[in-house]
């Protein structure tokens, strides 16, 4: 069996990580190809694709991103596709068990549901028939965190150098 995969959505950066394996980071910008698969982050090869950022922002919102050829793109799409790119990057040829996303804790309630329904589209995202969990950055972390003054401190550092600060 293989190992899950967690996937974190930043504004800057997208973060996916597998057991024994190094995190591997990203910018959020996506490279459309016409004849390949995406490919996240920076790259040299943006002048033969179209490059498209800022979708991280703008997941939720009704009104499509526009690219620099004219063509129209939902940012939730665009996300998902990022994602998948993600899971392909540190997956190789064996694919995940499970998928986990961290949304960021910014964004509300029509971003959440947009993300959870193109997700629920992509079979790539969709292991064994299980599309992927998803959950608010930090959230999980602060009730277990109440109790044990160490781990509040880190979990306050790692909020407080993010958007938003949030104490535990």
């Amino acid at each position: 069996m293989s190992d899950p995969v967690g996937l974190s959505i930043g504004m800057t950066n997208l973060v996916a990580a597998r057991v024994g394996n190094a995190p591997v980071t990203r910018r959020a910008v996506l490279t459309l190809f016409p004849d390949r698969a995406p490919v996240v982050g920076v790259t040299d090869q943006a002048d033969h694709g179209v490059v498209m950022g800022g979708f991280v922002e703008r997941v939720g919102d009704p009104i499509p991103l526009v690219a620099a050829d004219g063509s129209k793109y939902h940012a939730a799409r665009l996300m998902v596709e990022a994602l998948a790119a993600m899971v392909d990057t540190v997956s190789g040829a064996a694919p995940p068990s499970e998928i986990v996303i961290a949304v960021p804790t910014y964004w509300g309630p029509a971003a959440v549901a947009a993300l959870r329904d193109e997700v629920a589209s992509a079979p790539s995202l969709a292991p064994n028939n299980v599309p992927a969990r998803m959950f608010r950055t930090h959230t999980r972390l602060l009730p277990r965190c109440r109790s044990a003054p160490a781990c509040r401190r880190r979990v306050w550092w790692r909020c407080s150098t993010s958007a938003r600060t949030v104490r535990a």
